[in-house]
């Protein structure tokens, strides 16, 4: 019962984060290929942030944010925002007291997108695949 009942609700928030979300924008989340898209040295650091910026503002939106190491994939954007207008090569952030963390631009721009990107792309994944985590559904033991 409880099982069937949680199944339910999952449901219904998923139907309720769509309706926030675009369609158009979450059928075009979910045809990308992160690996491309978030690729600094293909694409170059702009466009690569322009991808995560696309897309961090729909998730922040829909409540599914991701953060790594206390830091959000907003506070990624934001700092290569400012580490590209200050022409700097590393981005730090200051969590706590004793938890400095230093990233080059490339690799918070790169991190910032592939957190953007899949953030909403694990949605559908979810969507698809929560049945599976039911015991009794689809499971054969």
């Amino acid at each position: 019962m409880k099982q069937k009942l949680l199944a339910l609700l999952l449901a219904f928030s998923t139907m309720a984060m769509y309706s926030f979300a675009s369609e158009d924008l979450m059928k075009e989340v979910n045809k990308i290929d992160v690996k491309d898209a978030c690729n600094v040295q293909k694409r170059g650091i702009e466009k690569v942030l322009e991808t995560a910026q696309k897309y961090n503002p729909l998730g922040v939106k829909m409540g599914l944010e991701f953060m790594r190491h206390k830091v959000t994939t907003s506070e990624y954007i934001d700092a290569v925002k400012k580490a590209l207008k200050e022409h700097k090569k590393e981005v730090s952030f200051q969590k706590g007291e004793d938890q400095k963390q230093v990233f080059s631009v490339e690799f918070a721009a790169e991190r910032a997108c592939k957190f953007a990107v899949r953030a909403l792309q694990q949605v559908k994944e979810a969507e698809e695949s929560y049945r599976y985590a039911i015991p009794g559904d689809k499971f054969t033991y």
